[in-house]
């Protein structure tokens, strides 16, 4: 009898939970104590034990992540993963895998197993490129690298040394460095979809202030910035805007504007290839 309830437990990760997490080292732990758990518990009854503890957590991860959702489609208006679902958008794990099937396959990690080692990496790359991530964050970027395989290629990426900040906003995830980059008051969340849904809401904010500007997008970027004490250059400005285009949330820039920009932004990523000598794709391009 006691079986079931972890039965019940990996039956609802596998069917619940992102690739992206399922893959991580910590659920591959996890996986492995549930089956312990539901050996066990065919044969001695206290093992069920772990499988309830499983449910009870399981239950209360998602009702949390529920309620930050509704809470941001109170704040914002609408609700950026139904948006995602009704537009059958790509998610980030998605996105994530098609770029890392075209790189060379590694195993393991380059990032020591201490947490502790591994927070002295972020906080050292959030004082480099003043990404004002507070100790609260850092510790849950921390956390996130043991049970996401995209925030631990995240802080892969912290332990690289680059030229140029924009070296680091080479890959699928540049969204992601962009968002944690120009917002100096930032939301960090281990769940990566959720994480992409907050970049979503802010940078549709951003976009929306900055339709309501006419002008080139160097006025725009000026005005935004003094709007939202953001950090916007030309590079970062347009990998949010073919970031929310990706989305199919569509905003106004000029057709001159946008060639002539696009041009610039193409001749300044050149400078900054990423190491296989590969050039930076935005998303939706």
């Amino acid at each position: 009898m006691s079986a079931i309830i972890p039965i019940i437990v990996l039956f609802l990760i596998i069917k619940n939970v992102k690739l992206d997490n399922l893959k991580s080292t910590l659920f591959k732990l996890v996986g492995v104590l549930l089956g312990i758990s539901i050996l066990g518990g065919l044969i001695f009854t206290p093992f069920g034990a772990l499988g309830l503890i499983g449910l009870v957590y399981y239950f209360k991860y998602t009702k949390s992540m529920k309620e930050k959702e509704k809470k941001n489609e109170e704040l914002y208006g609408w609700n950026a993963e139904m948006w995602d679902n009704l537009n059958k958008n790509r998610d980030t794990y998605a996105n994530y895998k098609v770029e890392k099937t075209t790189k060379e396959n590694t195993t393991g990690t380059t990032l020591p197993k201490k947490a502790n080692l591994r927070r002295k990496i972020c906080e050292a790359f959030n004082v480099k490129y003043k990404l004002d991530l507070t100790d609260e964050q850092i510790t849950s970027i921390i956390n996130s690298s043991y049970m996401s395989e995209i925030w631990l290629s995240e802080l892969e990426a912290m332990n690289h040394q680059y030229d140029s900040v924009y070296q680091w906003f080479n890959g699928s995830t540049n969204w992601l460095r962009v968002y944690l980059y120009v917002f100096h008051v930032q939301q960090v969340t281990s769940d990566i979809r959720a994480q992409e849904s907050i970049a979503m809401y802010a940078f549709q904010e951003v976009f929306e202030y900055a339709d309501s500007i006419n002008g080139t997008i160097a006025d725009k970027i000026e005005k935004v910035n003094s709007k939202f004490l953001t950090s916007f250059d030309d590079i970062s400005f347009m990998i949010a805007y073919r970031f929310l285009e990706d989305k199919g949330l569509k905003h106004k820039l000029g057709e001159i504007d946008v060639i002539r920009n696009d041009s610039e932004i193409d001749k300044l990523l050149e400078k900054y290839k990423d190491e296989e000598g590969k050039n930076t794709t935005f998303p939706g391009r």
